[in-house]
């Protein structure tokens, strides 16, 4: 296993059910096409907020290991995701990791030592062509931009709504290169999962599955309390497999706090895979 591809391994996860009833479609939107119509809807459906922060319960899998921690989710629009690890009951931090536009930082505090990993040097996101603000729309339960950095009404023709499936849910995909982005979508807009298909020559496709549930209203909009990401690809003959689920509470909209981590020269940067260890015990 790379050092490189373990950095995602930290950060994945998987599934969920759905209700059996039909969705009732509807939008805000005067689109002359219904289905372009819908994907407006969904757009225009994302929380009027700069700032997302909440405590969270987190649970991380990978191969053989379980980890469940507190910890919190804090996300600055076009800035940082941030995921922090705590310390049950005294709170403490004992780790987090921040996704930038430009790097991610995953950062050890017990032990004062640090990886600062551009995106290229990341498998997954490389190889799939996946950015930071690709990142950003799956943590804010958005469709993925298709240009700059975040996705816009004007980019609803690009996304197929299939809205006479019949199923519970609206399937709406996007098809990019190597890439199949097929998102299940309620009737109101609100997105209730993804599934990232990454198509390899002489291989199984690697897949990525995001579930949202447990809605609740936040800046106008309906925003996720729970979110569960997996992710499988193969490595020659070897299955690699992660998960990840984050349960939020007390969301908030608050701005105190620093999007930037700085680190006191006290902490020395390290390889990925030493610190990524680190998370595994």
């Amino acid at each position: 296993m790379r050092s490189k591809t373990l950095l995602i391994f930290a950060l994945a996860a998987t599934l969920a059910a759905c209700s059996t009833q039909k969705a009732a479609v509807g939008n805000s939107s005067t689109h002359a096409d219904p289905a372009v119509a819908f994907v407006e809807t969904i757009i225009a459906g994302a929380p009027d907020t700069k700032n997302i922060t909440g405590s969270a319960n987190i649970k991380l899998q990978t191969g053989g290991h379980s980890m469940k921690l507190n910890g919190s989710l804090r996300m600055r629009r076009d800035e940082v995701i941030r995921l922090q690890l705590m310390l049950p009951v005294i709170g403490t931090e004992v780790g987090r990791i921040d996704f930038t536009p430009d790097y991610a930082l995953v950062v050890d505090r017990l032990n004062k030592r640090y990886a600062k990993i551009n995106y290229a040097d990341i498998d997954f996101l490389s190889e799939n062509n996946i950015s930071f603000y690709t990142l950003q729309a799956l943590f804010w339960n958005e469709l993925i931009p298709l240009a700059g950095t975040r996705a816009t009404v004007n980019d609803a023709h690009a996304f197929a709504a299939d809205i006479s499936s019949g199923s519970s849910f609206v399937p709406v995909t996007l098809a990019q290169g190597s890439n199949t982005f097929q998102w299940q979508a309620a009737g109101d807009g609100r997105l209730s999962s993804l599934v990232i298909t990454h198509a390899v020559e002489g291989s199984a496709p690697s897949m990525l599955t995001w579930l949202y549930s447990n809605f609740t209203a936040l800046a106008g909009a309906q925003f996720p309390q729970s979110q569960s990401f997996g992710f499988t690809t193969t490595v020659g003959s070897e299955t690699l497999r992660a998960e990840i689920t984050i349960d939020m509470t007390e969301i908030k909209t608050s701005s105190d706090w620093d999007a930037e981590t700085v680190l006191s020269s006290k902490y020395t940067e390290i390889d990925t895979r030493s610190l990524l260890s680190f998370f595994q015990m």
